[in-house]
């Protein structure tokens, strides 16, 4: 890995860290995230939970709420490809679920 792809994941875990602190995010400590996983708040709203992660998944992908309106659910034992998910309302991925 070079150092420039070493410090942009640096950056973006420092970013889901601060989003998680808000209160903006909930990551499941028992699943896990991939170097291409991204998440971005456009509008952020106090007290909104944008995304939610279960358990026991594997989560990839670009996650972007455009307002402050958006949701994405995602479940437990979830497999979740490089694709991305743009939510003004809502989403939700039940378990046992997986997309390419």
């Amino acid at each position: 890995m070079s150092l420039i792809a070493k410090i942009k994941r640096i950056r973006n875990q420092k970013r889901l860290i601060t989003l998680e602190e808000q209160g903006l995010i909930k990551l499941s400590k028992e699943s896990y995230y991939c170097d291409g996983f991204r998440v971005e708040v456009r509008h952020p709203e106090k007290g909104h939970l944008y995304l939610q992660i279960g358990n026991d998944s594997i989560v990839d992908g670009h996650y972007i709420f455009e307002k402050d309106s958006g949701n994405i659910k995602i479940g437990n034992r979830v497999h979740i490809g490089g694709c991305m998910f743009i939510s003004i309302s809502s989403i939700t991925i039940g378990d046992d679920v997986t997309i390419a």
